[in-house]
C-alpha cells in the first residue's frame, strides 16, 4: 500500500470514525480468562479470578469495596480498605502483572494512607510515570497520596499525603495529560454538605490557575429554589482531552436522591444551565441533574464515563416502589444540549429486563464510544445465596449490541460452578477497562466463613464489531488527538517510520509507544501494509 493511499485511508478513519475491522479475534467474549488468576483448592478461587487481601494484619476481614487501575504494561493497582500492624483502619495498595500475580516491590504491603481517626478509601488514578495516586478521607478530611513504582510512599510537605482544604472526604480522582490531578468529593459550608472538585499539581498543591486556586463546590446555588443540594458528593471525576473536568456524583435534596453532574472548565469555571421559570423568568444551575425516569423515585450514581464527543454517561441505579424495587439505569448527558432524550427509551437506558432487583456495578467504555455496563443479579438458589455480575454491551447511541454474547440479552457470570449454597457471592462496586479487549470487575467476595476478600475478575471483551476494529486512537492512549495520533498520522503518510515516526507524539499512557507496536496495530487493525 502506498503512503499516499495510506494517508487517505486514515484521513477517512479520523473523518468518519470508523476503520476496517480487525482480523484478531478474542475467544470466548462475555466470559472470564482463564490466563489470568491461578485456581486455588478452594472453589472460592476459580480461574479468571485473582483473590486477595493485600494488609499487614490477617484480622482484615471486612473488606466492601475496593478500586483498581491499569498501567501502561497492562499490569495494575489494587487499592482497598485494610488495617496496619496496630489494627488501625487505613489505606492498603498492591501492583499486580499483567497476569494477576503480586509484584515483589509491594510485597510486604505497607499502607499508603495511614492516619488516625477515620480513614477510607476514595478512588485511584496512574500518572504518566506509572505512579499510583490514591484519594481518600483522613482524620475527616479528603486527602491525597501517592505509591511510587517502585513500592515506595512519596514524601509530600508535612504528613505523607495531601490534606484538601474543606473536602471532608475525596471520593474520586484522575489524572489529566499535563500530569495535573483532579480529585472530587464533599464539601461542607457550614450548614449543608455538597459536590466539589480541586485541581492539584504534580507536587501535590493546589494548581493556582484552577479556580482561583481553592476548591470549587456547587449545589448551593442562589437560584437553585427547586433542586437546591443539601447533601452531595462527587463519586468520579474525568479530565477530557481538552483539559475540561467532568464531576458526577450524587445530588440530594431534602427527600429525594438523583445522579448529578456538573462540568468544570480549564479555569475551573463550571458551565451554567438556564432554565426558565415561571416566577421570574429563569434559574441558574452550575450543574445538571439526571430527571427520575418513570416510576423510580430516586437514582444512585455508580459509575461514568465520557464520550469522545464529550457527551457524558451516568450510571447508577433506580430505585422505584413497586417490584423490581430497584434496577439499573444509564442516561447520556451532552454539556450545549442537555440530557439526550434520543438515548434509549425517552432518555433513560434500563439495560437489564429481569424480574428480579438489580444494582448498578460498573460502566466500561470502549475506544469506539461503545459500553459496557456490569451489575449484581441474583438468579437464586435462595436469597442472596447466588450473587452473580450481569454483563451487557450497547452501542454508542445505547442500542443493545451483540458485542459480548449472541442471541442474549445478558451474560451473567457464576464464580462459584458449585450447587448447594452457601455461595461465592460477588458484590461488584467497580470496574475498568483492561486494554481494550477485556476489563477488570472488581469487587468484595464473601467465603463460607463470610471472610471478605478483594477480588478482581479480567473479563474478555472480544474484538469490536466492523467497521471499529481501528480507531482515530492510534496511540491506545484512550484519546484522539491533533498533537499526537493526527501527528503520526501525518508523519506516517510522509513515510516516516521508527523514532521520526514516534518522536514526541505518543500521549502519556499509550499502551502502543514505539514503531514496532503501533506499525503492527495499524497493518492489523487498520489495513494498511506499512514495512
Amino acid at each position: 500500500m502506498t503512503h499516499r493511499f495510506f494517508s487517505g485511508v486514515l484521513v477517512r478513519c479520523f473523518a468518519a470514525f470508523v476503520c476496517a475491522m480487525s482480523t484478531n479475534v478474542f475467544a470466548l467474549p462475555g466470559e472470564l480468562d482463564a490466563s489470568f488468576g491461578q485456581a486455588g483448592s478452594s472453589p472460592y478461587r476459580p480461574v479468571g479470578v485473582v483473590r486477595g487481601i493485600p494488609s499487614p494484619s490477617a484480622s482484615a476481614s471486612t473488606i466492601s469495596t475496593g478500586q483498581v487501575a491499569v498501567r501502561k504494561d497492562g499490569g495494575y493497582y489494587a487499592a482497598n480498605p485494610c488495617l496496619n500492624l496496630s489494627g488501625a483502619a487505613s489505606v492498603c495498595v498492591s501492583s499486580y502483572t499483567p497476569t494477576g500475580s503480586l509484584e515483589n516491590p509491594f510485597s510486604p504491603i505497607v499502607p499508603l494512607i495511614e492516619a488516625g481517626g477515620v480513614t477510607a478509601l476514595g478512588g485511584i488514578a496512574v500518572d504518566n510515570d506509572d505512579n499510583a495516586w490514591v484519594s481518600g478521607t483522613c482524620n475527616g478530611q479528603g486527602c491525597v497520596a501517592k505509591r511510587l513504582r517502585s513500592g515506595g510512599n512519596a514524601a509530600f510537605q508535612g504528613p505523607p499525603y495531601v490534606l484538601i482544604p474543606t473536602m471532608v472526604s475525596a471520593h474520586a480522582i484522575d489524572i489529566g495529560r499535563d500530569g495535573k490531578v483532579a480529585v472530587g468529593g464533599r464539601c461542607f459550608d457550614g450548614s449543608q454538605h455538597h459536590p466539589c472538585a480541586v485541581r492539584l499539581l504534580a507536587n501535590g498543591s493546589i494548581d493556582p490557575s484552577f479556580n482561583g486556586g481553592s476548591v470549587s463546590g456547587w449545589g448551593n446555588d442562589p437560584f437553585n429554589a427547586i433542586e437546591q443540594v443539601v447533601d452531595g458528593s462527587v463519586r468520579k471525576i474525568k479530565f477530557t482531552g481538552d483539559g475540561r473536568i467532568y464531576a458526577g456524583g450524587r445530588c440530594a435534596g431534602a427527600a429525594i436522591e438523583w445522579m448529578c453532574v456538573a462540568v468544570l472548565e480549564v479555569n475551573g469555571s463550571r458551565r451554567l444551565r438556564f432554565v426558565p421559570n415561571s416566577q421570574d423568568g429563569v434559574d441558574v444551575y452550575s450543574y445538571f441533574t439526571a430527571s427520575l425516569f418513570g416510576t423510580a423515585s430516586s437514582t444512585a450514581f455508580v459509575d461514568m464515563a465520557v464520550q469522545t464527543d464529550g457527551a457524558a454517561l451516568l450510571y447508577g441505579t433506580c430505585r422505584q416502589t413497586s417490584a423490581p424495587t430497584q434496577f439499573a439505569c444509564v442516561v447520556r448527558f451532552m454539556p450545549d444540549v442537555g440530557f439526550d432524550q434520543m438515548f434509549g427509551n425517552n432518555g433513560i437506558l434500563k439495560p437489564y429486563l429481569r424480574g428480579e432487583p438489580m444494582s448498578a456495578a460498573g460502566l466500561v467504555l470502549r475506544q469506539d464510544g461503545s459500553f459496557i455496563v456490569l451489575a449484581n443479579c441474583d438468579v437464586s438458589v435462595s436469597a442472596q445465596t447466588k450473587r452473580m455480575l450481569c454483563i451487557q454491551s450497547h452501542t454508542p447511541s445505547g442500542a443493545f449490541s451483540f458485542q459480548i454474547v449472541n442471541n442474549a440479552a445478558a451474560n451473567d457470570i457464576d464464580f462459584d460452578p458449585s450447587t448447594t449454597p452457601p455461595r461465592l457471592r460477588w458484590e461488584g462496586v467497580d470496574a475498568v477497562r483492561f486494554r481494550d479487549n477485556a476489563l477488570l470487575a472488581v469487587a468484595s467476595c464473601p467465603d463460607t466463613s463470610n471472610f471478605r476478600w478483594l477480588c478482581v475478575a479480567k473479563i474478555s471483551l472480544g474484538a469490536l464489531p466492523a467497521p471499529h476494529g481501528c480507531s482515530p486512537d492510534i496511540d491506545g492512549d484512550g484519546k484522539s488527538l491533533a498533537t499526537t495520533d493526527a501527528a503520526l498520522v501525518a508523519r506516517v503518510a510522509r513515510a516516516a517510520s521508527g523514532t521520526a515516526a514516534t518522536a514526541n507524539v505518543v500521549g502519556a499512557g499509550a499502551v502502543r509507544g514505539d514503531w514496532a507496536s503501533i506499525r503492527t496495530h495499524l497493518n492489523t487493525q487498520c489495513g494498511t501494509n506499512l514495512p
